[in-house]
């Protein structure tokens, strides 16, 4: 997948702008930005369940 935005340099350091979010199950670290047409796209690591040993 390719994006296209108007300042790339500024939409890759708001994705990269992580914060730990605590969730029952564990942490989960998550960002993310508004592409130009106004949709919200989320970047994170992996989900805390699927670390969980089995």
């Amino acid at each position: 997948m390719h994006l296209l935005v108007v300042d790339d340099d500024a939409a890759v350091r708001e994705a990269l702008a992580l914060e730990d979010h605590q969730r029952p199950w564990g942490t989960h670290r998550q960002g993310g930005f508004r592409d130009p047409f106004g949709h919200n796209w989320s970047v994170g690591d992996r989900s805390p369940l699927s670390r969980r040993a089995h």
